[in-house]
């Protein structure tokens, strides 16, 4: 049964095809993409929609990912949706499944997720999720310590 979902698992990435070159990475094992527009600059319009950019047709459906994650992290946190705000977002390559918030002595799947990483405040306190392309997985990356958010 293993070999079998290893099987599928390659051929579903071989059928996506292979991700693109990073650029680099920083501490939390991501790499920023190219073509999301500077955090600062969608944060000081006020924008909290991406768009603009070729080929992000998943772009769209950020909206929808930031009110479910906001949802999640504020039932997480025992505080209303209302009182946090987004401050940052920023498209990212995670280096693993660990989504750049490892737990120690956990194995992960050791591939590229494509991501976002978003942080959210309440005016006293910051809160960093990190989410799949998707929003399907997300956590709350709490001083290093992943807080699985929605599940």
């Amino acid at each position: 049964m293993r070999k079998l979902a290893i099987g599928l698992l390659l051929l579903s990435l071989t059928a996506c095809g292979a991700a693109g070159p990073s650029t680099g990475s920083d501490s939390t094992g991501s790499a920023p993409a190219s073509t999301m527009p500077s955090p600062s600059a969608s944060a000081a319009s006020g924008d909290s929609s991406v768009s603009g950019s070729p080929g992000t047709d998943l772009m769209g459906s950020l909206g929808e990912l930031e009110k479910n994650v906001i949802t999640a992290l504020s039932t997480e946190i025992n505080k209303p949706a209302d009182s946090l705000t987004l401050q940052n977002k920023e498209e990212v390559e995670w280096s693993n499944g660990a989504l750049g918030c490892p737990k120690p002595d956990m194995m992960y799947t050791e591939m590229i997720v494509p991501g976002y990483k978003l942080t959210y405040s309440d005016g006293t306190q910051t809160y960093e999720v990190h989410t799949d392309r998707t929003g399907q997985q997300a956590i709350w990356c709490d001083k290093g310590d992943p807080k699985p958010l929605g599940g």
